[in-house]
């Protein structure tokens, strides 16, 4: 393994977690939203 390697991989690594993390965030966002638009939307249920 070259040495451009061992500097690449780490970062990739850390950039595909901080993109999962993201996507999860999403999710919890999107989630809230919908929530919230059911519940203003929709008193009476």
């Amino acid at each position: 393994m070259s040495c451009s390697e061992t500097i690449i991989l780490p970062k990739a690594h850390a950039m595909n977690k901080s993109i999962t993390q993201a996507t999860q965030n999403d999710k919890q966002i999107s989630n809230s939203i919908k929530k919230i638009s059911r519940d203003s939307m929709f008193p009476q249920l």
